[in-house]
Order: C-alpha cells, then sequence, then structure tokens
C-alpha cells in the first residue's frame, strides 16, 4: 500500500513541475525577454552613439523576444525567469 502511495505522490510532483502555458504566460514571458534584449540594445546604442539606428535594435529586440519565448515554452522547465513574470 505504501508503494501506491509513493507512485501518487511522485505522479503528482510530476504534474506540478510541468508548467502550463496559458496566453497571459506567453504574452508577460515574450515581455519579461523583449525588454531584457531591449535593455542590452539600447545600452549598445547609448555607447555608440549615431552608429546604430535604435528602430533596427527594437526590431532585433523583438525577434529576439519571440525566439526566447518560443525556446522557453518547447523546454517547458521552470528558470529564474518564471520567477521574474510571477512578479510582473
Amino acid at each position: 500500500m505504501t508503494h501506491k502511495n509513493e507512485h501518487h505522490v511522485t505522479a503528482k510532483n510530476k504534474e506540478e513541475s510541468k508548467t502550463k502555458f496559458h496566453i497571459w504566460r506567453v504574452v508577460k514571458l515574450f515581455s519579461m525577454y523583449f525588454l531584457i534584449f531591449l535593455s542590452i540594445f539600447l545600452w549598445i546604442d547609448y555607447y555608440s552613439y549615431v552608429i546604430i539606428n535604435p528602430i533596427l535594435l527594437t526590431l532585433i529586440s523583438i525577434v529576439l523576444g519571440a525566439i526566447g519565448t518560443v525556446i522557453h515554452i518547447i523546454q517547458k522547465k521552470k528558470t529564474d525567469i518564471d520567477y521574474l513574470v510571477k512578479k510582473f
């Protein structure tokens, strides 16, 4: 009987460890990745003065934010960014 209980607890932990992705969570993940990349690229733009167009850096941030979100959803692992999204 204890064997069944242990199996039940293990199955329950596996269900809890899987991250469920709702549309609002995906939007939050994308916005976090976008803000991270945008802040890095705008910092680079600040020091490069007029060499790099800020609109180009914003578009690159959008693309990299989308790629980061897709990779995060495919991996289905909890990372530190999930804790940031909870606070966001």
